[in-house]
């Protein structure tokens, strides 16, 4: 009961029930608030827009700065799932399109992923696996 009932309390008081103390909020409570608004802002459930996950996640970051959700704890979800969550489709600047199979802990924006369509969107007939922590800043895209 406790978790269902804190996770909709924002860092700084706000949200329900209302008047709530944010310092009696417990942990697991903070981070399903967390996972619930990705979820909303992924899905656009409740406002009907959902948005990118790249988007998603600056939203979070900056809720976080501004106190309505736990900011050490964003961070780390951040750092676990990662800038490209495993199994998200992504284009390249090539065009290319692929599906990030894993990623960099030192990099988040270096993921390792499967090419899968190449630059006019046509599928590969075989994937390449691509790994941008491996390449060097004078080396090309092959």
């Amino acid at each position: 009961d406790t978790l269902i009932r804190e996770h909709h309390i924002a860092r700084d008081g706000t949200g329900y029930p209302a008047n709530s103390d944010p310092d009696k909020i417990h942990t697991p409570s903070r981070i399903l608030r967390i996972v619930d608004e990705y979820d909303e802002l992924l899905t656009g459930h409740h406002t009907g827009n959902p948005l990118p996950v790249r988007n998603a996640l600056q939203s979070l970051y900056q809720q976080g700065k501004k106190g309505l959700l736990d900011g050490a704890l964003v961070a780390t979800f951040i750092n676990l799932i990662g800038i490209y969550p495993t199994y998200a489709l992504v284009e390249l600047s090539t065009g290319e399109r692929g599906i990030v199979t894993a990623n960099s802990r030192d990099n988040l924006l270096q993921p390792t992923i499967l090419l899968i369509q190449d630059a006019i969107h046509q599928a590969l007939p075989e994937p390449i696996p691509f790994n941008f922590s491996v390449l060097s800043s004078h080396e090309s895209r092959p």
